[in-house]
């Protein structure tokens, strides 16, 4: 469990297993096994196994890059919608903002012309009431002067004719019909 202790012993076996490689290479030929390893026997062809991993490799890259291509498409995409929606969100949002403030000012204004209106109509009828009972008090003066100018032309018929018939009596005149008609002018006619 020590990390140094393996670590020494990791180091040995390699160094065992190469000098094993270059013992084995120099009992045989080393350039020729070297050369086999590293080429083909037919230069011009590569070995089967390459073939079959080298297209297995171009096949998975292949497919990484589509589905690399694949997924930028889809986030794309999927940022586009999300744009459209917020952007369909925000003008639900705004319509729903100038129709609320729409309708305060539409509430608003009917308020204050419906306020306006009974201002008016209190107005009116406060002028209304002022005015009857104005006109009443003008009626009852008029009808009362009416009557004080009856009686006040009644009192001085009245004295004119006693005025006249003291005149009359005074000078002798004592028909009773001419004083009669000089005390009511206005019935003879």
């Amino acid at each position: 469990s020590c990390p140094f202790f393996s670590a020494s012993i990791d180091m040995a076996l390699r160094c065992i297993a190469a000098s094993l490689l270059v013992a084995a290479a120099a009992a045989s030929g080393a350039g020729d096994v070297v050369s086999m390893v590293q080429r083909p026997m037919n230069p011009a062809e590569p070995h089967p196994d390459q073939k079959a991993d080298k297209a297995v490799r171009k096949v998975k890259e292949v497919r990484k890059h589509k589905d690399e291509e694949d997924r930028e498409h889809r986030l794309h995409e999927n940022q586009i919608s999300e744009e459209q929606t917020r952007h369909e969100e925000d003008e639900v949002m705004k319509s729903h903002a100038v129709e609320e403030k729409s309708n305060k000012q539409t509430s608003l204004k009917a308020a204050y012309h419906e306020k306006e209106v009974r201002l008016v109509k209190a107005d009116n009828d406060e002028k209304e009431h002022n005015y009857s009972e104005r006109n009443a008090k003008r009626a009852a003066k008029a009808a009362q002067r009416a009557l004080d100018m009856e009686e006040h032309r009644k009192r001085e018929e009245e004295k004119k004719a006693k005025d006249l018939y003291a005149k009359t009596q005074h000078e002798g005149e004592t028909d009773p019909q001419a004083l009669e008609a000089l005390l009511h002018p206005t019935e003879g006619k």
